[in-house]
């Protein structure tokens, strides 16, 4: 209910064979840490401090929150994918900006997030979102790339189209699957929502972006070279793409989107 799915032959289009997503992993990610919130192991104000020696006041004052917002002052360096020591070769450089003055998109910001969810529950990344959120919405068929015993946080997620469909779909009904509430809907309500503004049209929110044409609002998960998940709660509607472009800076993705929601879907959909 509230899906349309649409498939087509071009060799991408398969919704049963596992595709890499990308970035959208984040987003996957995302609902981990509102179950750790909502259970009460975390808040966003948690400082990062507790779980590493940091060797500067300004990464000790780096929370949650920032992680997820991506406005720690962490860079997007993705050397960390190949050092022998991935956390402490993130943690060793230096920061872009003094956390919460800035906004810049950083895979190695999230890589950090997988590490704590390790750090905070005894489980591996992996098996705390299966036990938690992927298998009780019905997703099991999937694999993430490990990094020397943490899953990617970044991105290294393979997931079938139908899944992120059923993703979407789980987000559309404020996280609940069924009958069942599996996250709060103040966590899908907030992490849904612009709270770093880019202009009056665009902005990111806890590992979501989102976009705004007057009072219609979608957010969407995406990832490198044309992977979405679009969900517009207005028209209760939810769409998926696995494909493959050269074009992956944001004001190509930016359009992208605008294109898949507002030219297309919402016009389609009235």
């Amino acid at each position: 209910d509230g899906i349309r799915d649409v498939e087509r032959s071009r060799g991408l289009g398969d919704v049963y064979k596992r595709q890499p997503i990308w970035s959208i992993t984040k987003s996957i990610l995302s609902s981990g840490f509102g179950h750790l919130i909502q259970s009460s192991q975390l808040k966003t104000e948690t400082p990062i401090s507790i779980f590493y020696t940091l060797d500067t006041s300004e990464k000790s004052s780096i929370n949650i929150g920032n992680l997820l917002m991506m406005n720690s002052g962490v860079g997007d360096n993705l050397g960390y994918v190949s050092k022998s020591d991935p956390i402490q070769y993130i943690l060793s450089e230096p920061l872009f900006f003094s956390p919460g003055t800035w906004w810049a998109y950083t895979s190695a910001g999230t890589h950090l997030l997988s590490d704590i969810m390790i750090k905070t529950t005894g489980q591996t990344t992996k098996d705390y979102l299966d036990n938690h959120i992927l298998n009780p919405i019905g997703i099991y068929d999937y694999d993430w790339e490990s990094i020397k015993d943490v899953h990617n946080g970044g991105f290294g997620i393979n997931f079938r189209l139908l899944d992120m469909l059923r993703f979407g779909q789980f987000y559309l009904q404020k996280g609940k699957s069924g009958n069942r509430q599996i996250l709060p809907q103040e966590w899908v309500d907030i992490s849904t929502q612009s709270l770093v503004n880019f202009n009056a049209e665009r902005g990111y929110g806890f590992l979501w972006w989102i976009d705004k044409q007057g009072d219609d609002i979608t957010y969407s998960a995406r990832g490198y070279s044309g992977q979405f998940i679009v969900v517009n709660p207005k028209r209760a509607l939810v769409i998926c793409v696995s494909s493959r472009t050269r074009n992956n800076n944001f004001d190509s993705l930016d359009k992208n989107i605008e294109i898949i929601t507002f030219n297309i879907l919402l016009t389609t959909s009235e």
